[in-house]
């Protein structure tokens, strides 16, 4: 993957010029739909982002904004998925290419369209679905309606709280077809959505709707909180219990809030629905709460301490007719740690952590994660649903000590730099079942314009 090196290597020395035509209203934001560039129509603004953040459709507010992205990735892995299933030690280099248009008609209707190619080298036994692909449509959609009422249809990136993230450590985020409603009610701020998760293939413009797997959703937030309904359908569901046809339904609230130099993040949420196998139906009956407590100190390097508390039920036989895993539909894989090395099921995990910025521009985090399974009647998970040990082991509860660093350098909104490490040493649950310690290292430098 020689290309991708060399790109690399260019983009570390093209990004130095683009400093000076930042401005505090220029913004590159995480999602790239949600930047708004009409101010730069006022003459005493247009220097202070590149021109091709607007140029002018004709008279009134219409107009057009490009963007782009090239990130270059790379992930070292020793024994992956803990030395099992004959799971080989590899390097994997990762290319993300992307470019958008962002066509503004008024201020009640928009296009967006976003191209993207992805080339990965290296992963064993094979590239994923998720990591290479020819050009293909990545986002494409149509917004219409105000501030009061918008409605999104096509293929976007749709976060949903915890239960869809965007998926950004693999080379190809996560999209979803289907539509999405805004809205407010006095001051509550309401979000719904019926979509496909997209199905990412090889070749050019080949992506499509996943025909067997559909989420739908709701949440209303105000001062705070939030309400969140989730639902999903999927044909292939996959537990230790049976595979098969899966409707769940989740009912979760959620606080957010900071108080002086504290901040607090706490959602909690029960599911129920039902897993229909070859052999039996299983009626689903599960809970999960995650949370994340920090405070700030008023020392060189703004050290914040965290930590977060997280607790995933599990089933507790797999041989009854209950399914008691717990399961977020389409999660942050990497939230546990960047070598997403255990799925967010049937677990407990208590993960201290210190983030402190010595400069503006860096950032180190650094912090070790214990990890327990929440019922020994079910298994430890690799993502995204893979058991790695029996339902019982004579191991215990005890699954994983998860222990990393990572370090960030962001000298200007275009261009940043990241590494991480992370060894990850087998409790008895994984070492009784023939797990072996997993260590992890990344390097990613990423532009946008």
């Amino acid at each position: 993957m020689r290309f991708a090196a060399s790109l690399a290597a260019v983009l570390f020395f093209a990004q130095a010029p683009a400093a000076a035509q930042t401005a505090s209203l220029y913004q590159i934001k995480p999602l790239r739909w949600d930047e708004d560039y009409s101010f730069l129509k006022d003459p005493a603004l247009s220097q202070t982002a590149p021109k091709f953040k607007y140029v002018g459709l004709g008279s009134g507010e219409n107009y057009v904004s490009f963007g782009s992205e090239a990130r270059y990735r790379v992930e070292a892995y020793e024994n992956p998925l803990f030395g099992k299933f004959g799971a080989e030690d590899f390097v994997s280099n990762n290319l993300r290419l992307l470019g958008h248009a962002d066509v503004h008609l008024g201020s009640d209707a928009r296009i967006f369209v976003q191209l993207g190619a992805f080339a990965e080298d290296g992963r064993k036994p094979a590239a994923r679905s998720v990591d290479e692909s020819g050009l293909d449509l990545t986002q494409a959609f149509v917004d219409l309606g105000s501030d009061n009422l918008r409605v999104r249809l096509g293929r976007q990136e749709l976060p949903f709280g915890r239960f869809v993230s965007l998926r950004d450590g693999t080379n190809l985020r996560r999209t979803l077809d289907g539509i999405r409603v805004d809205g407010k009610l006095s001051d509550t701020a309401i979000l719904a959505f019926a979509a496909a998760p997209t199905r990412n293939f090889d070749d050019s413009f080949d992506d499509d709707p996943n025909p067997d797997d559909f989420a739908w959703g709701i949440s209303a937030t105000r001062d705070g909180w939030s309400l969140v309904y989730f639902g999903r359908e999927d044909e292939n569901a996959r537990f230790t219990s049976g595979t098969g046809h899966e409707e769940r339904h989740t009912l979760a609230i959620r606080n957010a809030g900071s108080a002086a130099s504290w901040r607090w993040d706490v959602q909690t949420g029960v599911q129920f629905g039902s897993l229909e196998t070859p052999v039996r139906t299983l009626d689903i009956e599960a809970f999960g709460i995650a949370s994340e407590f920090s405070r700030a100190f008023d020392l060189p390097g703004k050290p914040r301490a965290a930590i977060r508390l997280d607790a995933a039920s599990g089933d507790g036989n797999a041989a009854d007719t209950t399914l008691g895993t717990f399961d977020l539909g389409f999660p942050n894989l990497s939230y546990l740690s960047d070598a997403a090395a255990i799925a967010p099921r049937n677990v407990i995990d208590v993960h201290p952590f210190v983030t402190i910025t010595p400069h503006k521009d860096v950032t180190l985090t650094g912090g070790a994660e214990f990890v327990w399974r929440f019922r020994q009647g079910d298994a430890v998970y690799a993502p995204p649903a893979l058991p790695l040990t029996p339902a019982v082991t004579s191991g215990g509860a005890y699954a994983a000590t998860q222990m990393y660093v990572r370090a960030q350098w962001r000298p200007s909104q275009h261009w940043e730099l990241s590494v991480s490490a992370v060894q990850i040493e087998p409790g008895p649950a994984l070492s009784d079942a023939g797990g072996q310690a997993q260590t992890f290292g990344s390097f990613q430098t990423t532009l946008r314009y």
